[in-house]
């Protein structure tokens, strides 16, 4: 997720971390979730996966799917069809 968007949210809410959490925290850059594919798992991986890690995995409660929101995704249709 990177470092910056963890910067954006707490300057966004006005929140300060304590110094010892600070310092421990490494300037790092947001990894594309592609760049975790690889021949060993590229049979488990779908566009819909990262759609919904990327609703997922996001700091701001406020902009991050809800739990009813993300069973509606996409990425889960295969399962809703077997139920039909």
């Amino acid at each position: 997720m990177g470092t910056e968007s963890l910067r954006d949210y707490l300057r966004k809410y006005k929140l300060n971390l304590p110094s010892q959490c600070a310092q421990l925290i490494k300037a790092c850059e947001a990894v594309p979730f592609e760049d975790f594919v690889s021949d060993r798992n590229k049979d488990r991986v779908s566009v819909e996966a990262f759609d919904l890690l990327r609703k997922m995995l996001v700091y701001d409660k406020n902009m991050r799917i809800t739990p009813r929101d993300a069973l509606k995704h996409a990425y889960f249709e295969p399962i809703r069809a077997m139920q039909n």
